[in-house]
């Protein structure tokens, strides 16, 4: 989304170049800087920034308008000029950095300010006339804030002096940054808190008497609690993600040392201690131990109620501990060293029973969040006991009981938003009443297996939708008709959000008198501004109102006093854009002067100022040039043999000739007659050159037998001919030749897929391929006086092609097809395989044959039947001998 939003025009100080001794005809190297602040009329694209000045301001303590920061930047751009003549303009944008009010809480959040995106216009001029312009949307900055982009254009050489001007350049950033920049107030927010936090703790020392043997126990879990703290505190992840290293080590590790050495102090003179005592009495039972960890763990839950919300965060994520199994074994281990110098009878060791002591301490505690409604705390300490747990520690068995609790302080949870809801709705605060309630819902879809049904925030929302028309009904009568419109479109997407469509006529009615009073005003705010010569904002206004025209066709209903104001300043911007355009087409820009003429054609049509006759000429005009130009580049792509993209371009301006009634226009008709000549003359040249070029090659193909890739050259040289019919290409020549050998490269190509069929092992696919193989053979006398047998001989004469043609005829051997099998070894025969080395095959067809023969009729003669087979032909030597010994 943009948060940038601003318009700006700076021009590039022009570099003159004479005689192109260099590929680099223009080059320029500039800084910039924009200041950006609250804007009170702004759109969507402002919104995130707004919100960025705003959540300064608010924490900075200064005023809304009276903060803003200034994002810098430099821009480099140049002209290259290729070997071939095409010039390339590249640009590129380098974002600096952002000054001014960029700090909260004394951290820098530039880096998250600056700009992601960025839209411009570059507007080249030669000689100091407009010469091409391109526009750009949507350019993205990468991680080091640069952004690269570039264009070419094209034009007949010349002596020129470039020059470079940016114009309508916004610079903008998405959504994201409103993501990041939340994230990164919550990480100063975590480093601010945890000075407090650090203080605090470091406090806790002085209530602490290490050399006093009668709390020996009880030292032990507070040092432990504050060794915990230290290591949880001093991992924080804002450590690194703010560098607080390089930049803020004061407050935070001057704390943190201090907290340091003296925990270093303390468990150093405690360990003393504890290694000089033996017989120790133990004062402090394991119960009142267990009930001293919960009450600390509990300090930081608590102290997060009780302190600003901006450090409730750390404090409450530092009473929250995510037990592992071996912290918690290290702990109990030191717990069973002190009972272990104790003189004195115990039943068992901390290791045996002090965790079950800690869970039941926890659901204690919890217990009387929960009578207090002090539901986030009983919550944090159930997630505490619920991983303690999970560790496997202890055998006290409390799962059923937890889950309990948990489903009862997620209730509270739950409960508390529809109560902050209701007394929202109470005070009228109906926005703040929508934020509870999304956050009702979100939690009970989150926690759907404590709290089943969203029934009462359902209800509670068909109230604030009630509350949301009454509000906007008097809204409406207050003549607020932005604020009214925002209740009745919130209305509706509440109404929506729970399918309930029962205020649907109260909320289109509340919304068509909010639309319509606010268009009214928009149209009015628009009218003043124009009669005091702030056309800007005027123009915004518009805007505005023509959005809201746009957004809301069914319920617009214009009376005619406000239909005339708005005729009116509609007058006034097209007479603008009629004398925008004559500027623009008075610089040689006629891409920007066809724009602006086409608004004012709009505008017209939609309001009917006068004939349009005025403004179609004013839109001709702008062609005319245009195709002037569009007609000397054609020229010069023929100059260097590039005659698609003369015809490309000529094709483009016939569609403008006559989309714009310029067929009887001379200078247009001239430069289209010359452009299509040259196109024509040069085209037909190259066309004749690349035509006889194809020919020749087709022919030595056919003559070397490859008739497919003959065929396929002859198709392009048809193909070339259709392109340019009036050129007088020998076609008759070239489809006479498509039409003789057509047939023998489908042969050809039939030849292939059946080698592949072979390769593959695919009989049935072969035998089809090869019945059409000999259809075109007996349809075609190309192909038997041609081809035959040549390409039967291609596919079986190597070795490896002989072997998968005697694999095929095992194949049909094998199913019983004998006459398929048969053919198959005359094709051999054909081809001149030797016998020799079909020796194998004809001996297994052959006794297969005899055998199935002399099962059908023993009284048949083999000599006779053999005969038939072979048709007397001695290449069938090894099948007659096998077929008659099988026999």
């Amino acid at each position: 989304m943009r948060f940038i939003r601003f318009h700006i025009l700076f021009i590039i100080i022009a570099f003159s170049f004479n005689g192109f001794s260099s590929d680099s005809v223009f080059e320029s190297n500039e800084r910039s800087a924009v200041t950006i602040g609250f804007n009170t009329l702004a759109t969507d694209g402002n919104s995130v920034n707004n919100y960025f000045i705003k959540e300064i301001a608010r924490n900075n303590l200064s005023g809304l308008y009276k903060t803003s920061f200034t994002f810098n930047y430099s821009y480099s751009s140049s002209i290259e000029k290729s070997e071939n003549g095409v010039f390339k303009v590249i640009t590129t944008l380098n974002g600096e950095k952002c000054t001014g009010d960029v700090y909260y809480k004394g951290f820098d959040l530039s880096d998250i300010l600056m700009p992601d995106m960025a839209d411009l216009r570059i507007v080249v001029s030669a000689n100091g006339g407009f010469f091409v312009s391109s526009g750009f949307e949507g350019i993205k900055f990468n991680e080091q804030n640069v952004a690269e982009f570039d264009f070419t254009f094209d034009y007949p050489e010349g002596d020129n002096a470039y020059s470079i001007r940016f114009e309508n350049i916004s610079f903008y950033s998405r959504d994201g940054d409103k993501k990041e920049f939340n994230r990164r107030i919550n990480l100063i927010d975590n480093y601010i808190a945890s000075i407090t936090f650090l203080k605090q703790a470091v406090d806790r020392f002085d209530s602490i008497d290490v050399q006093n043997t009668d709390n020996v126990l009880d030292t032990y879990i507070e040092l432990n609690e504050l060794s915990r703290i230290f290591q949880r505190i001093s991992e924080c992840e804002f450590v690194d993600e703010l560098h607080i290293r390089d930049n803020y080590p004061k407050r935070y590790f001057d704390v943190l040392a201090k907290f340091e050495r003296k925990l270093t102090s303390y468990r150093s003179v405690y360990n003393q201690l504890l290694n000089s005592l033996h017989g120790i009495q133990l004062h402090e039972n394991l119960a009142d131990c267990a009930t001293k960890y919960v009450e600390l763990i509990g300090h930081e839950l608590e102290m997060s109620q009780e302190v600003t919300h901006s450090y409730s965060t750390l404090f409450y994520q530092m009473g929250r501990i995510e037990y592992e199994n071996s912290d918690v074994t290290d702990f109990l281990l030191g717990m069973d060293d002190i009972y272990s110098k104790a003189d004195m009878d115990y039943s068992e060791l901390p290791s045996e029973s002090f965790t079950g002591l800690v869970l039941q301490k926890y659901t204690e505690k919890a217990e009387n969040y929960i009578l207090d409604q002090k539901y986030y705390l009983a919550k944090g300490v159930i997630l505490n006991a619920i991983s303690l747990e999970r560790t496997g520690v202890s055998d006290y068995e409390t799962t059923a009981l937890l889950d309990l609790m948990v489903s009862k302080a997620n209730y509270g949870i739950y409960n508390s938003y529809l109560h902050i809801t209701d007394r929202a709705i109470e005070i009228g605060n109906y926005d703040l009443a929508e934020q509870y309630l999304d956050k009702a819902r979100s939690f009970q879809v989150d926690n759907s297996s404590s709290i089943i049904s969203d029934a009462s925030v359902n209800k509670m929302m068909e109230k604030l939708v009630t509350l949301f028309v009454v509000k906007g009904d008097k809204l409406n009568e207050e003549e607020e008709f932005d604020k009214a419109l925002y209740c009745f479109t919130k209305a509706g997407e509440i109404s929506n959000s729970i399918d309930r469509y029962n205020f649907n006529y109260e909320i289109n009615k509340g919304k068509r008198e909010a639309v319509n009073g606010l268009y009214r005003s928009r149209m009015m705010e628009a009218n003043e501004m124009l009669k005091t010569g702030s056309e800007s904002s005027a123009e915004t206004y518009l805007a505005m109102a023509n959005s809201l025209l746009e957004d809301n066709p069914d319920l617009m209903h214009r009376t005619p006093d406000i239909l005339e104001v708005e005729k009116g300043i509609n007058w006034h911007f097209y007479e603008k854009f009629i004398s925008d355009g004559i500027s623009s087409l008075s610089k040689g820009d006629y891409s920007v002067a066809t724009q602006v003429f086409t608004k004012a054609e709009e505008l017209n049509s939609r309001f009917r100022f006068e004939n349009t006759g005025r403004i179609e000429a004013f839109v001709a005009s702008s062609q005319i040039p245009y195709i002037q130009r569009q007609c000397e580049l054609g020229m010069h792509y023929i100059e260097r043999k590039q005659t698609e993209k003369a015809k490309a371009i000529y094709e483009s301006c016939l569609q403008l000739q006559f989309k714009y009634d310029l067929v009887n226009n001379g200078e247009v008709q001239q430069s289209l007659t010359a452009l299509n000549n040259e196109i024509f003359s040069r085209g037909c040249a190259q066309s004749g050159v690349e035509f006889a070029k194809l020919l020749g090659h087709s022919e030595q193909l056919i003559g070397s037998g490859d008739y497919v890739k003959a065929v396929e050259l002859l198709k392009v040289s048809d193909n070339l001919y259709e392109d340019n019919p009036y050129c007088g290409l020998d076609v008759d020549r070239s489809r006479n030749l498509l039409d003789v050998y057509a047939p023998a490269a489908k042969y050809q190509t039939l030849a292939l897929e059946a080698q592949k069929a072979l390769k593959k092992g695919n009989h049935d696919q072969f035998i089809e391929i090869y019945e059409k193989m000999e259809l075109l053979s007996e349809e075609f006398e190309i192909v038997r006086t041609k081809i035959e047998p040549m390409p039967l001989h291609y596919l079986f004469s190597i070795k490896n092609n002989l072997a998968l043609l005697e694999n095929t005829v095992n194949f049909y051997q094998a199913n019983d097809k004998y006459d398929t099998a048969l053919e198959l070894l005359r094709i051999l025969e054909n081809n001149n395989i030797s016998a020799k080395n079909a020796r194998n095959m004809q001996i297994g067809l052959a006794e297969q044959m005899a055998m199935y023969d002399k099962s059908m009729d023993k009284s048949s003669d083999p000599k006779q039947n053999v005969e038939k087979y072979t048709e007397g032909h001695s290449w069938f030597k090894h099948f007659k001998k096998a077929y008659i010994k099988k026999w």
